[in-house]
């Protein structure tokens, strides 16, 4: 019997962005304990989210670095992202599912 199987693409979110040329941006953030939010959050640079006619930021949570990344790998997944939205260089890529760092 012959079987075509049709499976969503995933690949680990640094192989994505090197095949894109993203470079991944983590930031701490000043007094995170006190106002209860996560120490770090991570994403794209100059890259959105883009949601129906509307362009969105995403970024991804976590209390280290590699939460944060991992975060952001699940929120931008299956999405149409814009890369320099505002600029002549725009380019528009749809995310497979991705999968956490493999270091």
């Amino acid at each position: 019997m012959e079987i075509k199987r049709n499976f969503i693409s995933r690949m680990p979110i640094e192989d994505f962005a090197d095949m894109h040329g993203l470079v991944m941006e983590i930031n701490e953030r000043r007094n995170a304990a006190a106002n209860r939010l996560h120490r770090y959050y991570a994403n794209f640079q100059h890259t959105e989210v883009k949601d129906g006619g509307f362009l969105c930021s995403a970024f991804g949570n976590g209390n280290t670095p590699d939460e944060a990344v991992a975060d952001y790998a699940r929120e931008i997944s299956e999405k149409r992202l814009v890369l320099n939205a505002y600029t002549p260089d725009r380019k528009e890529i749809d995310a497979p599912i991705l999968t956490e760092a493999t270091k």
